[in-house]
């Protein structure tokens, strides 16, 4: 299952750099930027779960509902504009 994840992580990040981004960066860099990303919205994800259902009392359909929304959007901002940013030199 470890290694099924990580390859689908792999996966996902060539399609999102060659072809949603089309980014020419670095891809060392770029790899570990999107890791990072992955990494900070699991742990968010965590974080809000452990918020609002074990202290809070919510039930966890509705909070895991919610955050699955809030972090698509966090991983997609922060791939627009942190790990797949456009440079002065890719524009036309």
């Amino acid at each position: 299952m470890s290694l099924a994840f990580l390859l689908g992580i792999l996966q996902t990040f060539v399609v999102n750099r060659n072809w949603s981004f089309q980014h020419h960066g670095k891809a060392g860099t770029s790899l570990a930027k999107y890791a990072t990303v992955y990494i900070s919205a699991y742990l968010i994800n965590l974080a809000a779960l452990w918020i609002a259902v074990d202290k809070l009392g919510f039930p966890h359909e509705i909070v895991q509902l919610f955050m699955i929304f809030a972090c698509a959007v966090y991983i997609f901002l922060m791939l627009r504009f942190w790990v797949f940013r456009k440079s002065a030199s890719d524009t036309p």
